[in-house]
């Protein structure tokens, strides 16, 4: 409806529509509080009567968690050089270091950083390590917390699979590193024993939320690393 025509005023719109004295003033929740400090092209879709930003008619952008919002800003950032950002956006989790055009902000080996093309259009988080020729191994195509609740969200969907294709077995591969948007992260299980290994800085750092993650979803009795 709105895309077809310009509003330009909400007296203009369409009758079926509630006015806007029955809204009140527009909540402020409803609009992203950093909106104006992140990049429109990586901004989250607006939805298409967004631009009355001084209409008394509400506004709606969408806004992640003002935490995770606010980490997304505050992590360092890895551009790509030109030519670099096909394979990420693809789908494949390794930058290697010969990708990378500059860092931008303080990061140390094992920290999270966020990486963008060289036109600065985000591509996703993920852990970065100088001393490996995979600089960075991506996470997740989106803005989101590398946390505790991050790694609980992965492992149950991870074992949900296992349950799902493998319902009568106890004995399997519970993680599989890149296969479950983990990498460098390896958890076998054998009945109530878990094996964990790690192969890169970011997850080694972890080990002890993945740990604790592990021990509440499956209660194992030993976990070996």
């Amino acid at each position: 409806m709105f895309a077809s025509r310009t509003i330009n005023n909400w007296k203009d719109l369409p009758s079926s529509l509630p006015r806007p004295s029955s809204f009140g003033p527009p909540p402020a929740h409803n609009v992203c509080p950093h909106a104006s400090r992140l990049r429109s092209a990586d901004r989250q879709p607006e939805v298409p009567h967004s631009r009355f930003l001084n209409s008394p008619y509400p506004v709606k952008i969408p806004c992640p968690a003002s935490a995770v919002c606010l980490q997304a800003m505050n992590l360092a950032t890895a551009l790509l050089k030109p030519g670099e950002a096909d394979r990420p956006a693809a789908g494949h989790p390794w930058i290697f270091s010969n990708s990378i055009l500059r860092l931008t902000g303080d990061v140390a080996d094992g920290d999270v950083v966020q990486v963008k093309d060289h036109r600065q259009r985000f591509l996703g988080v993920g852990f970065y390590n100088s001393k490996s020729k995979i600089a960075i191994r991506l996470l997740s195509s989106d803005r989101v917390s590398i946390d505790r609740a991050f790694f609980e969200q992965r492992l149950r969907a991870a074992l949900a699979v296992r349950q799902k294709h493998l319902p009568e077995s106890t004995s399997f591969r519970l993680v599989n590193g890149e296969s479950d948007f983990l990498s460098g992260l390896i958890v076998d299980r054998y009945d109530d024993i878990l094996v964990l290994q790690t192969s890169s800085l970011g997850m080694d750092r972890r080990k002890a939320e993945i740990v604790s993650v592990l021990r509440d979803v499956l209660n194992p009795r030993v976990i070996l690393e």
